[in-house]
């Protein structure tokens, strides 16, 4: 069966979205993803086995004000382009603020998970782009800033204290760029980090992909915003800062 699956959420809700795309590829289905456009420079799901084809879409909240709007304007748009008619199925995925998005996701694509595992894709040339920037001494990976929503970006003097360490930062949009930067690239440089301190986005999503314990993560919402991104066998940062 061809599937299109209508995904307007950030990228930590992208990693979160990778068990359901696993199955359905596993089931024999073909899928497209139809995504915001503004994180196709991201290249996140470029290496991504599970997926044939990438739609770009225009921002549900960006550009129509959330869901109430952009629900049908996202569909109409996809509808004018002939997506809808080119697939025997169509999801258009929502997250209940009661459910953990890898299970809502999951459900509304009508499968039944083998694992709950999340996964990034790091490309071999996302590799040697990051290897240009990998520090040559144990760095502790900093992400503190670049997040869609200002309120979780967090000042680097505010990291320095609270996490007091002598490791060198290698800082995201300092020491290697934020924007127009392959974000697996930035992904595989989180993996090397001997501590990595992270803000609630897509990095604290890929580090509970990669498995990489988290020193250090600040949360918006308190508690909610943890549970709303946390891994489904409840590994927790060694610190958390609730804002």
């Amino acid at each position: 069966m061809k599937i299109l699956i209508v995904y307007p959420h950030g990228l930590g809700d992208c990693i979160m979205a990778t068990p359901a795309l696993r199955q359905l590829h596993a089931e024999g289905h073909t899928i497209s993803l139809a995504m915001s456009r503004r994180f196709k420079s991201s290249n996140i799901f470029d290496a991504c086995p599970y997926i044939s084809k990438q739609i770009w879409t225009s921002d549900m909240w960006l550009d129509h004000g959330g869901p109430g709007k952009g629900v049908d304007a996202i569909q109409r748009e996809l509808q004018s382009f002939g997506y809808v008619e080119t697939h025997d199925k169509v999801v258009f995925v929502r997250h209940p603020k009661r459910q953990h998005k890898v299970i809502s996701t999951a459900l509304q694509c009508d499968v039944s998970l083998t694992t709950h595992h999340t996964e990034v894709f790091i490309s071999d040339k996302a590799k040697q782009l990051a290897e240009k920037y990998l520090p040559s001494k144990p760095f502790m990976f900093v992400h503190h800033d670049g997040s869609g929503d200002p309120k979780k970006n967090v000042p680097l003097s505010q990291v320095n204290v609270d996490m007091r360490d002598d490791l060198d930062r290698c800082v995201v949009g300092r020491d290697f760029p934020s924007v127009g930067f392959d974000i697996n690239s930035q992904f595989y440089i989180m993996s090397k980090a001997t501590k990595v301190c992270v803000i609630e986005s897509a990095f604290f999503c890929a580090a509970v992909a990669l498995q990489k314990k988290i020193d250090l993560a600040y949360f918006k919402n308190g508690r909610r915003g943890f549970h709303r991104v946390r891994d489904l066998n409840d590994t927790r940062p060694a610190r958390m800062v609730y804002l």
